[in-house]
């Protein structure tokens, strides 16, 4: 176990990555045999809800606050791109209304959020994974999400994943590819 064993002393990250090693030990065949990323997800979310266990941790979750509001993002995945492309980066400083007044708004799922499902801004983490064999790896839209979730929403950290899908590896561990993580 990453982190010297010891849960209370633990950080977010070591709890994270913790999580992703106990998710994926005896589960392999969730990684190697390419199912849906969203099935990943929530092997990986029940082991970190044990990680968490004061917190609410949800994959996929679609509300905001206690009024549960959708959780929305300034723009959408193909605006997204297009303003890559041109060399501009969608501005994260906006406003909750501001947001929902946003012509260009979408419906944002995170992958696996950290949260307190009845308080709007009392968010721990928030985590995008993305298997190595997704085209949308690199694109960036995870990368500016995490960001926004961290500005906008007030999430403590943020956490993009990528996991290796290409063989079946003996130690769980070896399946992480990367985990890029802010504060």
């Amino acid at each position: 176990m990453l982190g010297g064993g010891n849960k209370a002393m633990c950080t977010v990250k070591e709890k994270l990555e913790n999580s992703l090693i106990e998710s994926i030990s005896g589960n392999e065949q969730l990684v190697v045999q390419d199912v849906k990323e969203e099935t990943i997800n929530s092997a990986i979310a029940t082991v970190l809800k044990k990680q968490f266990p004061d917190w609410d941790v949800d994959p996929e979750y679609n509300r905001f606050g206690a009024d549960q509001k959708a959780k929305i993002i300034s723009v959408s995945q193909h605006r997204f791109l297009e303003y890559r492309d041109q060399g501009l980066v969608p501005n994260c400083d906006m406003t909750i209304q501001e947001l929902y007044d946003n012509p260009e708004k979408a419906p944002v799922y995170p992958d696996i959020i950290v949260h307190k499902r009845t308080k709007k801004f009392n968010n721990l983490l928030i985590v995008e994974v993305k298997k190595e064999n997704n085209p949308e790896l690199f694109n960036g839209w995870d990368e500016w999400k995490i960001q926004f979730f961290l500005h906008t929403f007030k999430y403590q950290h943020g956490a993009h994943v990528v996991l290796k899908t290409s063989k079946k590896f003996s130690d769980p561990s070896d399946y992480i590819s990367a985990i890029n993580f802010w504060p």
